[in-house]
């Protein structure tokens, strides 16, 4: 992964790819890529060329490595209206699918304060207090596994997305 990162990253550096920048001013961040063991989200303007740079990038990385880049498990996700998005599908050999999509199990949405976000983490909260309701434990036990359990996975999306106060509350109540 280190590999296709330099990789990637001279791509940037020579113009050839070109990511998002996050921040402003002398504080500001340019993302063209992360990794996550061994999945790597890699960000581009929506052209031709760096669509072709980038299969280029992947091709080098293969012949570097020896490994094999599965293209046909990669999605391409437009961000807003993308022409000709077909063509730079068939470029990189991969699917094309649209938001909302899950990655990582987070789901990922055009507007990260939606509401909606949240209601697959309010089901599984209910389906989980549920389960434990049937069991025959003490107090202890629920508050035990209430703070082991149920609070990791609202943490966790909260990294992500903001949590709207009437889904705290109501996480909160059940």
């Amino acid at each position: 992964m280190e590999t296709l990162g330099r990789l990637l990253s001279r791509a940037v550096h020579g113009g050839m790819l070109q990511g998002f920048e996050v921040g402003s001013g002398s504080t500001s961040l340019l993302v063209s890529y992360l990794f996550y063991v061994n999945d790597a989200p890699i960000f581009c303007d929506a052209d031709v060329d760096q669509i072709g740079h980038l299969r280029c990038v992947l091709l080098c990385f293969e012949a570097m490595s020896g490994l094999r880049v599965n293209l046909s498990k990669s999605k391409l996700i437009p961000i807003g209206k993308v022409a000709r998005l077909s063509i730079l599908a068939a470029i990189l050999g991969c699917k094309v699918v649209s938001l909302p999509v899950s990655y990582l199990g987070l789901p990922l949405r055009a507007s990260f304060k939606a509401r909606e976000v949240w209601d697959g983490v309010v089901e599984w909260v209910q389906q989980r207090l549920v389960g434990w309701k049937r069991q025959y434990l003490s107090k202890r036990g629920r508050l035990t596994l209430i703070k082991s359990v149920l609070l990791s996975i609202p943490t966790y999306f909260i990294f992500v997305h903001v949590i709207p106060m009437a889904v705290a509350k109501r996480i909160e109540k059940l």
